[in-house]
């Protein structure tokens, strides 16, 4: 049998990675489908009115994911029309180059049966089967990211609805019953925080240790003298994984901050000059919004940009493993 370098190791096992998130992704989503509906059914239900979205300014909130959704789905396109369609130029180039059809497919996969070389028809139904399996793999990890970081960047929005509401607030006969709104409001959405912690922790968790290990091998293939097709994909891997990586910890880093608004908000506003029932429920609200709002990690630590850094230290270290090795 062919002896199999250390470099083609790490490309094979990013191509396995990428089955193993997508699968344990899908899984999830179908495992929590439940809570996912439930989720929706109240993002819907507490979506804010036309007159709020303009008095506070919220447009900004859609603009943001519509900026990743672009992004993305830029991403992804260019990453599959390369996968898919540089293996057949490759091949043709080959033919005219040698005389002889490269039959190069998009995924290098151990057959088990016949290999597509020097047979047209298994080589048309491998390099389709595995486009398609590309797509399908990619598709679900770009639809489950981009259901997440709509999820987050909505709870953020309310997040700075309850703050702004709280500034309004005047220390009236009836500012009793308006701050009592949004305690609800905001216990509310303490529980949906806690339904969507629940949800994507275990997306998250792949997705995070996935772009560990790949951002690493695609770091490592670069240093291997090897064809141009691997090094471009490479290359686009790196970028494609850096990014997936940077925006999760960039929302999970803001919907922290958001969250501590509401404590901001709460001793900026005129509470002082409140009754003393006004003035001991504003202490009680003090009290509970220290704690952060956050998208956990195993319950245990939230994602911010600090994890981002753990992100490529855990990166680098395996790198320099496999440097060594």
């Amino acid at each position: 049998m062919e002896e199999v370098d250390l470099q083609t190791r790490t490309i094979n096992i990013s191509y396995i990675n990428y089955f193993l998130v997508s699968t344990a992704k899908l899984s999830s989503l179908y495992y929590y489908r439940t809570n996912i509906n439930e989720i929706f059914k109240e993002f819907r239900q507490t979506y804010p009115t036309e007159e709020c979205e303009k008095a506070f300014h919220l447009q900004k909130y859609l603009n943001q994911y519509l900026k990743i959704e672009k992004v993305l789905a830029g991403f992804f396109k260019t990453i599959f029309s390369f996968y898919t369609s540089f293996p057949f130029v490759l091949s043709v180039l080959e033919l005219i180059k040698n005389g002889r059809f490269g039959f190069i497919t998009p995924c290098m996969l151990w057959y088990g049966i016949e290999s597509p070389k020097d047979n047209y028809f298994l080589y048309v139904l491998y390099y389709f089967s595995q486009s398609h399996a590309s797509c399908v793999a990619a598709t679900t990890i770009l639809g489950l990211d981009l259901c997440l970081f709509s999820s987050l960047l909505q709870l953020c929005m309310h997040f700075d609805i309850v703050s702004k509401n709280i500034l309004l607030i005047e220390p009236d006969e009836k500012a009793t019953v308006k701050l009592k709104e949004q305690i609800v409001y905001h216990q509310r959405l303490l529980r949906l925080a806690e339904k969507l912690n629940v949800v994507f922790t275990p997306s998250v968790l792949f997705s995070l240790l996935s772009s560990s290990l790949i951002i690493c091998f695609a770091g490592f293939q670069l240093l291997g003298d090897l064809s141009l097709f691997i090094i471009t994909k490479s290359v686009i891997l790196l970028a494609y994984e850096l990014k997936q990586v940077a925006i999760t910890c960039f929302l999970g880093d803001k919907l922290i901050e958001i969250s501590q608004q509401i404590s901001n908000s709460m001793y900026a506003h005129k509470w002082y000059l409140g009754t003393p029932k006004y003035r001991e429920i504003v202490l009680m609200v003090l009290m509970r919004s220290q704690k952060s709002v956050g998208l956990r990690i195993g319950g245990i630590s939230d994602i911010s940009l600090q994890t981002f850094r753990n992100v490529m230290s855990i990166s680098y270290q395996v790198f320099t493993l496999l440097k060594a090795g």
